[in-house]
Protein backbone atom coordinates (compact mmCIF):
# COMPACT_ATOMS: atom_id res chain seq x y z
CA UNK A 1 0.00 0.00 0.00
CA UNK A 2 1.23 3.47 -0.86
CA UNK A 3 2.08 5.73 2.15
CA UNK A 4 1.10 9.02 0.50
CA UNK A 5 -2.72 8.53 0.74
CA UNK A 6 -2.41 7.46 4.38
CA UNK A 7 -0.36 10.51 5.31
CA UNK A 8 -2.78 12.82 3.54
CA UNK A 9 -5.75 11.23 5.38
CA UNK A 10 -3.99 11.69 8.76
CA UNK A 11 -3.29 15.33 7.93
CA UNK A 12 -6.95 16.01 7.09
CA UNK A 13 -8.26 14.25 10.19
CA UNK A 14 -5.87 16.14 12.48
CA UNK A 15 -6.95 19.45 10.90
CA UNK A 16 -10.63 18.74 11.68
CA UNK A 17 -9.92 17.53 15.21
CA UNK A 18 -8.04 20.69 16.19
CA UNK A 19 -6.47 21.34 19.62
CA UNK A 20 -8.29 20.43 22.85
CA UNK A 21 -10.31 23.32 24.32
CA UNK A 22 -10.05 24.64 27.85
CA UNK A 23 -11.84 27.51 29.55
CA UNK A 24 -9.68 27.75 32.68
CA UNK A 25 -7.84 31.08 33.03
CA UNK A 26 -4.12 30.83 33.72
CA UNK A 27 -1.04 33.00 33.97
CA UNK A 28 2.11 33.01 31.86
CA UNK A 29 5.64 34.25 32.57
CA UNK A 30 6.66 37.63 31.21
CA UNK A 31 9.35 37.48 28.53
CA UNK A 32 12.40 39.54 29.59
CA UNK A 33 11.74 42.04 26.80
CA UNK A 34 8.15 42.79 27.87
CA UNK A 35 8.43 43.11 31.63
CA UNK A 36 7.41 46.76 31.43
CA UNK A 37 3.72 47.08 32.38
CA UNK A 38 3.50 50.30 30.37
CA UNK A 39 4.13 48.53 27.05
CA UNK A 40 2.01 50.41 24.48
CA UNK A 41 0.80 47.40 22.49
CA UNK A 42 -2.70 46.13 23.44
CA UNK A 43 -1.58 42.61 24.31
CA UNK A 44 -2.57 40.41 27.19
CA UNK A 45 -1.83 36.89 28.41
CA UNK A 46 -4.14 34.28 29.77
CA UNK A 47 -5.17 30.74 28.96
CA UNK A 48 -3.13 28.58 26.60
CA UNK A 49 -3.48 29.58 22.97
CA UNK A 50 -4.25 25.95 22.13
CA UNK A 51 -7.46 26.30 24.11
CA UNK A 52 -8.31 29.88 23.20
CA UNK A 53 -8.86 30.21 19.43
CA UNK A 54 -10.32 33.68 20.09
CA UNK A 55 -6.91 34.98 21.23
CA UNK A 56 -3.64 35.39 19.31
CA UNK A 57 -0.02 35.62 20.40
CA UNK A 58 2.12 38.68 19.73
CA UNK A 59 5.77 38.43 18.68
CA UNK A 60 6.85 39.37 22.21
CA UNK A 61 5.12 36.32 23.69
CA UNK A 62 2.05 38.09 25.08
CA UNK A 63 -1.56 37.55 24.07
CA UNK A 64 -3.10 40.25 21.94
CA UNK A 65 -6.24 42.14 22.97
CA UNK A 66 -7.98 44.86 20.99
CA UNK A 67 -8.11 47.39 23.83
CA UNK A 68 -6.35 47.92 27.18
CA UNK A 69 -7.41 50.48 29.78
CA UNK A 70 -4.86 50.98 32.54
CA UNK A 71 -6.58 51.42 35.90
CA UNK A 72 -3.59 51.39 38.26
CA UNK A 73 0.16 51.31 37.64
CA UNK A 74 2.20 52.13 34.57
CA UNK A 75 1.40 55.76 33.77
CA UNK A 76 -1.81 55.67 35.86
CA UNK A 77 -1.30 56.64 39.53
CA UNK A 78 -2.20 54.31 42.36
CA UNK A 79 -3.18 57.27 44.55
CA UNK A 80 -4.58 60.60 43.42
CA UNK A 81 -6.95 63.32 44.62
CA UNK A 82 -9.99 61.07 44.21
CA UNK A 83 -8.65 57.55 44.73
CA UNK A 84 -6.49 56.29 47.59
CA UNK A 85 -5.61 52.83 48.89
CA UNK A 86 -5.94 52.02 52.58
CA UNK A 87 -5.45 49.01 54.85
CA UNK A 88 -8.35 46.73 55.72
CA UNK A 89 -6.73 44.09 57.93
CA UNK A 90 -8.06 41.55 60.40
CA UNK A 91 -7.15 43.98 63.19
CA UNK A 92 -10.72 45.30 62.82
CA UNK A 93 -11.79 41.90 64.20
CA UNK A 94 -9.08 41.62 66.83
CA UNK A 95 -6.40 40.04 64.65
CA UNK A 96 -2.73 40.96 64.26
CA UNK A 97 -2.17 40.96 60.47
CA UNK A 98 -0.92 44.10 58.76
CA UNK A 99 -0.59 45.21 55.13
CA UNK A 100 1.05 48.04 53.18
CA UNK A 101 0.83 49.32 49.60
CA UNK A 102 3.85 51.40 48.63
CA UNK A 103 3.70 52.95 45.17
CA UNK A 104 6.14 54.87 43.00
CA UNK A 105 3.51 57.11 41.34
CA UNK A 106 6.21 58.91 39.39
CA UNK A 107 4.21 59.24 36.17
CA UNK A 108 6.59 56.97 34.28
CA UNK A 109 5.89 53.62 32.65
CA UNK A 110 7.27 51.72 35.65
CA UNK A 111 4.95 53.14 38.34
CA UNK A 112 4.51 49.83 40.14
CA UNK A 113 3.38 49.25 43.71
CA UNK A 114 4.57 46.83 46.39
CA UNK A 115 1.86 44.98 48.30
CA UNK A 116 3.48 43.60 51.46
CA UNK A 117 2.97 42.86 55.12
CA UNK A 118 2.49 40.04 57.61
CA UNK A 119 -0.34 37.53 57.73
CA UNK A 120 -1.02 36.28 61.26
CA UNK A 121 -3.18 33.20 61.80
CA UNK A 122 -2.55 32.58 65.49
CA UNK A 123 -4.54 35.41 67.03
CA UNK A 124 -7.83 34.44 65.38
CA UNK A 125 -7.35 30.70 65.65
CA UNK A 126 -6.34 29.85 62.09
CA UNK A 127 -8.13 32.61 60.21
CA UNK A 128 -6.59 35.89 59.11
CA UNK A 129 -6.39 38.42 56.31
CA UNK A 130 -4.39 41.49 55.31
CA UNK A 131 -5.69 43.65 52.49
CA UNK A 132 -5.59 47.01 50.77
CA UNK A 133 -8.65 48.52 49.08
CA UNK A 134 -9.57 51.72 47.30
CA UNK A 135 -11.49 54.66 48.69
CA UNK A 136 -13.09 56.80 46.00
CA UNK A 137 -14.28 60.32 46.71
CA UNK A 138 -16.40 62.51 44.50
CA UNK A 139 -15.98 66.25 44.00
CA UNK A 140 -19.14 66.93 45.96
CA UNK A 141 -19.30 68.40 49.44
CA UNK A 142 -21.34 65.51 50.86
CA UNK A 143 -20.23 63.21 53.67
CA UNK A 144 -17.35 60.76 53.29
CA UNK A 145 -19.71 57.81 53.18
CA UNK A 146 -21.68 59.39 50.33
CA UNK A 147 -18.43 60.22 48.53
CA UNK A 148 -17.31 56.59 48.61
CA UNK A 149 -20.55 55.66 46.85
CA UNK A 150 -20.42 58.47 44.29
CA UNK A 151 -17.69 57.47 41.83
CA UNK A 152 -17.46 54.16 39.97
CA UNK A 153 -15.48 52.40 37.24
CA UNK A 154 -17.57 51.54 34.20
CA UNK A 155 -16.04 48.34 32.79
CA UNK A 156 -19.16 46.99 31.09
CA UNK A 157 -17.53 47.01 27.64
CA UNK A 158 -14.48 45.02 28.74
CA UNK A 159 -14.01 41.25 28.94
CA UNK A 160 -11.98 41.06 32.13
CA UNK A 161 -8.85 42.27 33.88
CA UNK A 162 -5.11 41.81 33.47
CA UNK A 163 -2.76 41.94 36.44
CA UNK A 164 0.92 42.35 35.59
CA UNK A 165 3.19 41.36 38.47
CA UNK A 166 6.94 41.71 38.91
CA UNK A 167 9.04 40.14 41.63
CA UNK A 168 7.27 38.33 44.42
CA UNK A 169 6.95 35.22 46.56
CA UNK A 170 5.02 31.97 45.99
CA UNK A 171 1.94 32.73 48.11
CA UNK A 172 -1.63 32.92 46.80
CA UNK A 173 -3.02 36.44 46.33
CA UNK A 174 -6.55 37.65 45.68
CA UNK A 175 -7.85 40.53 43.57
CA UNK A 176 -11.22 41.71 44.86
CA UNK A 177 -14.01 43.82 43.36
CA UNK A 178 -17.12 45.31 44.91
CA UNK A 179 -20.12 46.73 43.08
CA UNK A 180 -21.81 47.80 46.33
CA UNK A 181 -20.41 49.48 49.45
CA UNK A 182 -22.57 48.57 52.46
CA UNK A 183 -21.45 51.62 54.46
CA UNK A 184 -20.25 51.78 58.05
CA UNK A 185 -21.48 50.46 61.37
CA UNK A 186 -22.17 52.64 64.39
CA UNK A 187 -18.65 51.99 65.70
CA UNK A 188 -17.16 53.32 62.44
CA UNK A 189 -16.07 49.94 61.08
CA UNK A 190 -17.05 48.96 57.55
CA UNK A 191 -20.00 46.59 57.20
CA UNK A 192 -19.36 43.23 55.57
CA UNK A 193 -20.53 42.92 52.00
CA UNK A 194 -20.25 40.70 48.94
CA UNK A 195 -16.83 40.66 47.25
CA UNK A 196 -16.00 39.27 43.84
CA UNK A 197 -12.64 37.50 44.02
CA UNK A 198 -10.06 36.04 41.65
CA UNK A 199 -7.12 34.13 43.17
CA UNK A 200 -3.66 33.98 41.58
CA UNK A 201 -0.21 32.72 42.57
CA UNK A 202 2.83 34.89 43.16
CA UNK A 203 5.66 34.54 40.63
CA UNK A 204 8.38 33.25 42.97
CA UNK A 205 10.18 30.09 41.93
CA UNK A 206 10.20 26.96 44.05
CA UNK A 207 12.48 27.46 47.03
CA UNK A 208 13.13 31.10 46.11
CA UNK A 209 12.11 34.15 48.14
CA UNK A 210 11.81 36.52 45.17
CA UNK A 211 11.63 36.07 41.42
CA UNK A 212 12.55 38.96 39.11
CA UNK A 213 10.89 37.84 35.87
CA UNK A 214 7.28 38.25 36.94
CA UNK A 215 4.21 37.23 34.96
CA UNK A 216 0.84 38.38 33.68
CA UNK A 217 -2.52 37.07 34.86
CA UNK A 218 -5.62 37.18 32.66
CA UNK A 219 -8.86 37.30 34.69
CA UNK A 220 -12.07 36.98 32.66
CA UNK A 221 -15.22 38.12 34.45
CA UNK A 222 -16.40 34.51 34.56
CA UNK A 223 -13.43 33.69 36.78
CA UNK A 224 -14.53 35.98 39.63
CA UNK A 225 -16.36 34.26 42.49
CA UNK A 226 -18.84 35.98 44.79
CA UNK A 227 -17.87 35.61 48.47
CA UNK A 228 -19.12 36.83 51.81
CA UNK A 229 -16.63 36.93 54.70
CA UNK A 230 -14.25 34.66 52.83
CA UNK A 231 -16.78 31.97 51.90
CA UNK A 232 -18.71 31.42 48.64
CA UNK A 233 -21.95 33.40 48.42
CA UNK A 234 -24.97 31.36 47.37
CA UNK A 235 -27.17 32.69 44.56
CA UNK A 236 -25.45 36.08 44.20
CA UNK A 237 -26.71 38.80 41.90
CA UNK A 238 -24.51 39.11 38.77
CA UNK A 239 -21.48 41.37 39.04
CA UNK A 240 -22.39 44.89 37.92
CA UNK A 241 -19.42 45.45 35.63
CA UNK A 242 -20.60 48.92 34.73
CA UNK A 243 -20.61 50.00 38.37
CA UNK A 244 -17.42 48.81 40.09
CA UNK A 245 -17.07 50.79 43.32
CA UNK A 246 -13.97 49.23 44.88
CA UNK A 247 -10.76 47.37 43.99
CA UNK A 248 -8.77 45.42 46.52
CA UNK A 249 -5.66 43.26 46.98
CA UNK A 250 -5.81 40.60 49.66
CA UNK A 251 -3.55 38.11 51.39
CA UNK A 252 -5.55 35.62 53.43
CA UNK A 253 -4.90 32.36 55.18
CA UNK A 254 -7.37 30.22 53.20
CA UNK A 255 -8.10 28.70 56.58
CA UNK A 256 -4.54 27.95 57.76
CA UNK A 257 -3.09 27.21 54.32
CA UNK A 258 -0.58 30.09 54.45
CA UNK A 259 0.81 32.67 56.90
CA UNK A 260 3.79 34.92 57.59
CA UNK A 261 5.47 37.69 55.63
CA UNK A 262 4.43 38.38 52.04
CA UNK A 263 5.58 40.70 49.28
CA UNK A 264 4.41 41.19 45.70
CA UNK A 265 5.20 43.84 43.09
CA UNK A 266 2.12 44.87 41.09
CA UNK A 267 3.16 46.56 37.85
CA UNK A 268 -0.36 47.33 36.66
CA UNK A 269 -4.05 46.45 36.86
CA UNK A 270 -5.85 46.86 33.53
CA UNK A 271 -9.26 46.31 31.96
CA UNK A 272 -9.03 44.49 28.62
CA UNK A 273 -11.18 43.81 25.59
CA UNK A 274 -10.72 40.90 23.18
Amino acid sequence: MHLAPLLEMQRVLSWFAGPPLTTEPTSIPLPPSSADAGHPSPDLPGASLAGRPDLSMAANGRLVFSEVKTLFGGSAPWNCSRVTWHAVDDRVRGGSSQSYLTSADNGSSNGSAIFSGTLDTQTLGGAGFASQSTIVKSNSTSSDEDDSEAATWDLEDYDGLRVVVGKGDTKKYTLTLKDEIPGKREDGREKSGVSWESVFDGPGGKGERMEEAGKEVWMPWSGFEATYRGRPKEDPEPLKKGCIRQFGLMMRSFFEEQEGEFELEIKSIEAVKK
